[in-house]
């Protein structure tokens, strides 16, 4: 029998519409809000019935976004429950019944769906029923027991800070493809922050060049963003596994007093071959993926990262490796194996954050650590001396000791709670360090993953995540305005208003601060005279989301 869906009035709103209002064979309901369980899980708690019919029915939820007919446009099913417990006689009279068992009382455990997410509620009966929906939609609270009560978030109305459409015409055709890592400082004009930040070259060289305007803390252009196309750092592209100088973009800056940057560098080889614009490399020993030789493949699948330094001296105009000239000395954390082809997947620190300059005096950062076994570490690491790569340790499990400059495997953190991260920062309005990153809406394998932050008191352990309701490397819609990855945090006001290094590098964040994340643009010629043209880089830009944190 065709089954039809009807929504349930979502947020809190006391009672529906008058029992009289209602005709027989609807479908109504109410979420009453969330309590506890015993172990402190969020519990959804209301009722839904079918009018005039005194049996039971089911509810089905849905996260981050509501039930659609369209084939992948519906939120995450979390699954079907019973609304058949005890209820009250009041409710009885709303759903014109003498029934008794019309109530539901859903757990959410907190090890099994993200704090912060949407909450859709449906009611489910055989036929004919009549489609509900008002108010204003619930969000799945944080632990009540938590150890570091991580606050919550709202959102605001999204703006564009930079679209590489802008420099369309540049000679060095830019690309978006790290976070938004930024290099800023107060305007001498006292309004907002000029700013710059890293963009690459998409013809197959991942040269680096830096974008550079002027922002204010409402999200106004003062001067638009635009790239000099003279380069600040030139990708190596060694043939030679063991001497780290692949391709290479800056990932994340910090500075000395004396007005020095430093700036943590990914470094990515394929096999002794090095992608082309579309990221493609051709078969060779070094890396066939079982394709034969000369046949095209994707890189990505035998990807061996690692993290050198690069210095850009005051007054100076580009950056340069520390020790470069004598590899592998530029290298920070390098993986405890050897390169091997064909892996495929990412392998080594594929991912990292931006430095945050700590009251201790020390650098701190967070990496991942992709392994041969399909697992990866979440490892904090720490500097005491930017200047030199080798001071670069990781995680032990006790202390700092780890030598990543040299190969030896860090103590995953805690699983930094859960995230995969991509920002880290200090929060003024916690009072805690903050990280941005990845988490997964539910635990289940398959499960699309979320814009997430977590705090810490100690770079180790980290608080639930708690969503910001955007989903991360999202393939919707297929046409337009895609992606979402490489999220971070800027505070204008604060790069603004403080004179601390870190907020000059965007690591110092207040209450209000931005959510920016890279979107590529999906598009034909025809669709859209904007879309680049075959053989050009694709469309990107940063969206920025303001946010408010609550405690």
């Amino acid at each position: 029998m065709k089954k039809w869906i009807a929504c349930l009035l979502v947020g809190l709103l006391g009672w529906l519409l008058p029992a009289a209002a209602m005709a027989a064979g609807q479908v109504i309901g109410n979420i009453d809000g969330f309590q506890s369980d015993a172990a402190g899980n969020p519990v959804l708690m209301g009722w839904a019935c079918q009018v005039g019919n005194p049996a039971s029915i089911s509810v089905d939820l849905y996260l981050n976004q509501p039930y659609s007919a369209q084939a992948g446009a519906s939120g995450w099913f979390v699954g079907r429950f019973a609304a058949s417990q005890p209820s009250e006689p009041s409710i009885a009279s709303r759903c014109g019944t003498t029934g008794a068992s019309y109530r539901f009382a859903i757990t959410l455990a907190s090890n099994q769906y993200l704090a912060g997410s949407a909450v859709y509620a449906y009611g489910i009966i055989a036929s004919g029923g009549t489609q509900i929906s008002a108010g204003t939609v619930p969000r799945i609270p944080v632990n009540t027991q938590a150890a570091i009560p991580p606050g919550t978030v709202a959102t605001g109305t999204p703006l564009v800070v930079y679209d590489t459409v802008n420099d369309a015409g540049a000679a060095c055709a830019p690309l978006i493809d790290t976070p938004l890592y930024p290099l800023a400082f107060a305007s001498p004009d006292g309004n907002g922050v000029t700013m710059k930040f890293a963009v690459l070259s998409d013809d197959g060289k991942d040269t680096n060049y830096l974008v550079s305007g002027q922002m204010n803390a409402v999200g106004s252009e003062v001067q638009p963003f635009h790239v000099s196309c003279a380069p600040v750092l030139t990708s190596s592209q060694d043939p030679v596994s063991g001497d780290f100088l692949g391709n290479q973009w800056l990932a994340g800056f910090t500075r000395d007093t004396a007005g020095n940057v430093y700036a943590l560098v990914h470094d990515e080889y394929y096999g002794g071959q090095y992608p082309d614009a579309n990221f493609m490399i051709p078969s060779t020993p070094g890396c066939s993926l079982g394709q034969p030789a000369g046949m095209p493949i994707n890189a990505l699948d035998c990807t061996y990262a690692s993290l050198s330094v690069a210095t850009l001296p005051a007054g100076q105009a580009s950056f340069s490796l520390i020790h470069g000239d004598t590899p592998p000395r530029q290298v920070a954390a390098r993986p405890s194996f050897a390169y091997a082809p064909n892996f495929g997947r990412p392998m080594g620190y594929f991912t990292n954050t931006n430095i945050l300059l700590n009251s201790d005096g020390f650098r701190y950062a967070l990496a991942v650590d992709n392994l041969p076994s399909g697992t990866d570490r979440r490892c904090p690491i720490r500097s005491a001396d930017p200047t030199d790569p080798s001071s670069w340790k990781g995680w032990d499990g006790a202390t700092y000791t780890a030598d990543t400059p040299n190969g030896a495997d860090c103590a995953d953190a805690n699983g930094l709670g859960g995230v995969f991260p991509f920002y880290v920062g200090y929060s003024t309005y916690f009072g805690k360090f903050i990280e941005i990153g990845a988490a997964p809406a539910s635990s289940a394998s398959n499960a699309p993953a979320m814009i997430v932050y977590a705090l810490s008191g100690d770079f180790i352990h980290w608080s639930q995540p708690v969503s910001f309701g955007v989903s991360i490397f999202n393939t919707a819609p297929a046409t337009g305005w895609t992606g979402n990855n490489y999220p971070s945090l800027v505070d204008v006001a604060a790069i603004q208003n403080s004179g601390d290094v870190n907020a000059s590098t965007g690591a110092i964040v207040g209450q209000q601060p931005w959510l920016v994340f890279e979107q590529h643009y999906v598009c034909s010629s025809a669709q859209d005279p904007d879309c680049p043209p075959p053989g050009r880089p694709p469309r990107t830009r940063y969206t920025a989301v303001p946010v408010g944190f609550s405690r």
